[in-house]
Order: C-alpha cells, then structure tokens, then sequence
C-alpha cells in the first residue's frame, strides 16, 4: 500500500505549490511574449554582422599594404634618398635601389629596421637636404611596417639548427 516514493494527494498544499510554480512560469512566459525569440535572433544577427565586418576589414588590410609599398616606397626613396644613396653614389654604404623591391623585407630586415628608425627619428635626410612632411613619413613607415607583418606571416618558418644525433646499430650498419 505505501511505496518508497511520497505521492501527495490531489486537494493537499503540496500539489497547490507545484501548480502554483507551473502557473507562475507561464504567466512570466506569457509576460515576455515574443521577446526572447527576438533576442535571440538578434543576437545571431548581430554575431553575423561582426563576423562580416571582421571578414571585410581583414581583406581591405591584406590587400592595401601590397599596393600601398609598391605606390608610396618608390616615390619617396626617389624623392629624399636616392641622391645619396644610390648605384653611383653610395653614401654610408648604402644604396637604395634594390630597396623597392617588396623581397627585400625579409631579406635585409636589419637594413629595412635602421632605414625606419632613422628616418622616424629625423636624422635622414640630413639637415642640409629639404625634410620630408610628417605625413610623406607616417604614410612611408605605415607602408613598410605593414607590408614587413605580411610578408612575414606568408614567409616559411625557420626550422632552427638540426641536431646531430648518434646512429643507432641497424642504421649504422
């Protein structure tokens, strides 16, 4: 006649308590309406919205420095830097013309880090020469910076130094 499980009767205080918390979240329900759908697809509209802007700001950044390096390295080497820093006059030991290339980034990085550092700093070109505007600067050292991340990031990486290791005996024989 009595089980292990407790069942309360229909007319008792137990049974108004649970009907009473399924009345009351129904009546919340009812109260937010369609306001939780609506959230809902908000908030998956709003993560699709993110995602494209992250999308298309990432392509503008990926494409721009490419054109940017070609367009504005060029010009300014040839507009402060070249009269020095050239085939036939090649002060410091440096000559530029080979710098226009995009390759060069990876290849004389050391070169590409004392051309910016010098030229942000304002001791090239010297005080005897015009000085370039501070933007022809920033737009120049934006290029490179830029154009120097992106090649790194499609560059192979370097493996290190190979460790010489003792042969064993079936590779030895």
């Amino acid at each position: 006649m009595f089980s292990a499980e407790r069942r309360v009767p229909p007319g008792s205080a137990g049974c108004a308590s649970a009907l009473g918390l399924r009345a009351r979240t129904l009546l919340a329900t009812a109260r937010a309406g369609w306001k939780p759908a609506l959230r809902q697809r908000c908030g998956t509209f709003n993560a699709l919205l993110v995602c494209l802007f992250a999308i298309a700001t990432h392509a503008a950044t990926a494409a721009a420095p490419n054109g940017d390096f070609a367009k504005i390295t060029p010009a300014f080497f040839d507009q402060h830097c070249v009269e020095c820093h050239s085939d036939k006059v090649q002060k410091g030991d440096l000559n530029l013309q080979p710098f226009k290339a995009e390759s060069s980034l990876l290849k004389q990085r050391k070169v590409w880090l004392s051309i910016l550092n010098q030229t942000t700093s304002g001791e090239m070109p010297p005080k005897k020469k015009p000085r370039p505007a501070p933007g022809d600067i920033e737009s120049f050292s934006r290029a490179v910076h830029t154009a120097m991340a992106q090649t790194e990031t499609q560059a192979k990486p370097d493996p290190g130094r190979v460790t010489v290791r003792r042969l064993n005996r079936t590779e030895y024989s």
